[in-house]
């Protein structure tokens, strides 16, 4: 694989000359959520069962397992049958959080608030997710979060460093202090980086945007002469769907040394009728 290739693929692993394909994924906490995208595609019908909590009120391993072979079988029709060609192979679910604040606003992602209920119950459900087959899973488990999903208002950023309370036996500690660059280090940095990421990693640097919310932008998102912008979509894997949360849609204020970069980037990009900013020239997609 050629050194682009290799950066796309952390986006998109599918490599077509290869005959490598790519693999999608969806929400799987407790039902395979398939919405329509804002741009096309149609929203898949799935079986929804309890919330997680409620599932943890059975003490169920083996009817949460049933569930899990259920999504997963669900997640494999919508990926390989025809009418709907959406691949779905992985499944981020099960959560693992423990719920111990009533406070917190996502108590319904979690099993337990006591860690054995709510592993061996996350434990059950990646088993049915993954199947029985000796070789092949029927859909991969994609299990959440690892860390400070309960810290809703200040995930970043954060007050303790997780790593200073890593140890690991006969080995120095691990890093203390994560390493930031400022922003003289930043913009050395992204001059070796060619273009378009140069203009993504700049975006994301300034505006924070997700990932997947960066790869969506259109110039129509764009207001420069009001210096904001409004995202409005997001795209996942060469997949156009709707932003993550409602909260997404914000105007973000555009300082105007940003807006002098994407003036200019706008003028050498690659074009498209839609106006994507970072349109793979062999498609015309992002």
């Amino acid at each position: 694989m050629t050194l682009e290739a290799k950066i796309v693929a952390f986006g998109n692993p599918a490599v077509k000359r290869l005959n490598i394909p790519g693999f999608g994924s969806a929400e799987g906490i407790h039902q395979v959520v398939l919405r329509a995208g804002p741009v096309g595609g149609m929203g898949i019908p799935t079986t929804s069962f309890s919330q997680v909590h409620g599932m943890g009120e059975t003490w169920a391993l083996e009817l949460i397992r049933r569930a899990g072979a259920v999504m997963a079988y669900e997640a494999r029709y919508a990926t390989q049958n025809e009418k709907y060609n959406r691949p779905t192979p992985v499944l981020s679910g099960p959560t693992s959080d423990l719920a111990r604040d009533p406070r917190w606003g996502r108590n319904d992602e979690s099993y337990s608030e006591d860690p054995f209920l709510a592993g061996t119950m996350a434990t059950a459900l990646a088993k049915g997710i993954q199947g029985d087959d000796p070789r092949y899973w029927q859909a991969a488990a994609l299990v959440k979060h690892f860390f400070a999903n309960n810290n809703e208002t200040t995930r970043v950023p954060m007050t303790v460093n997780p790593m200073q309370l890593v140890r690991v036996k006969n080995v120095s500690k691990r890093l203390e202090r994560p390493s930031v660059l400022t922003a003289e280090e930043f913009h050395k940095l992204r001059l070796h980086v060619r273009e378009p990421y140069r203009t993504m990693v700049l975006i994301a640097g300034c505006l924070g945007l997700r990932a997947s919310e960066n790869v969506g932008l259109q110039w129509r998102d764009l207001y420069f002469q009001r210096s904001t912008l409004l995202v409005q979509r997001g795209v996942v894997h060469g997949r156009v769907d709707d932003v993550k949360t409602e909260y997404s849609r914000d105007a973000v204020p555009i300082a105007p040394e940003l807006v002098k970069e994407l003036m200019e980037y706008r003028s050498r990009c690659y074009p498209t009728e839609e106006g994507w900013l970072f349109a793979n020239p062999a498609t015309g997609k992002p």
